[in-house]
């Protein structure tokens, strides 16, 4: 008889202890899993911020850059007399090539006339070779406004991109545009 109340008594104490750690696993589980998603989900937009801020400094940089180049030496005085002025262009197209370099992420940068048509290049097989006054980035620089223009496709190549560009002062006239087409494959690349 004692070891049938033993049973009777040990039996319901084990499955009542069973239950108790059963459901105190699972509460620790609901709450360690509630408490590492949260902190993954915290992980990921620091990780989407910085990155976010990060772009914003390379596009601000990059926009920076093109309106510096704007005022180039090069740049303004070719465009003040292109006719007259044939060794400076290749001066120019030299020194554009330089900076595309620098920068492997343009596909090109070009210098425009205001009538938008390309006159220097940091790939000289493109000058002469096609007109940007259809675009966004054309009509507002012209007009004085530097621009940062959507994704397109490259007139030269075909590729998308997406263009960064400045007007061209002299004094106070524009005379000209110039602009670098930034790949966008080359820009998915390093932040995406």
């Amino acid at each position: 008889m004692r070891s049938g109340l033993k049973t009777k008594v040990t039996v319901p104490i084990i499955s009542l202890v069973i239950v108790c750690l059963a459901v105190s696993s699972v509460g620790i589980f609901r709450s360690s899993r509630t408490a590492l998603q949260k902190t993954v989900n915290q992980q990921l937009m620091g990780i989407a911020d910085a990155t976010g801020q990060l772009m914003d400094n390379w596009l601000n940089g990059t926009f920076m850059n093109v309106q510096m180049w704007a005022n180039d030496f090069h740049v303004k005085s070719y465009l003040a007399d292109p006719e007259k002025n044939a060794a400076l262009r290749e001066r120019l197209n030299a020194r554009l090539k330089e900076i595309s370099g620098d920068f492997p992420e343009f596909e090109l940068i070009n210098v425009v006339n205001t009538r938008g048509e390309v006159v220097a290049s940091s790939d000289p097989s493109v000058i002469g070779k096609y007109s940007v006054t259809d675009r966004d980035y054309f009509q507002e620089s012209i007009q004085g406004r530097p621009m940062l223009s959507n994704a397109m496709q490259s007139k030269s190549t075909g590729e998308p991109v997406f263009v960064v560009s400045a007007p061209v002062r002299d004094g106070s006239d524009i005379c000209g545009v110039i602009f670098g087409a930034v790949r966008l494959f080359a820009f998915s690349k390093k932040f995406i």
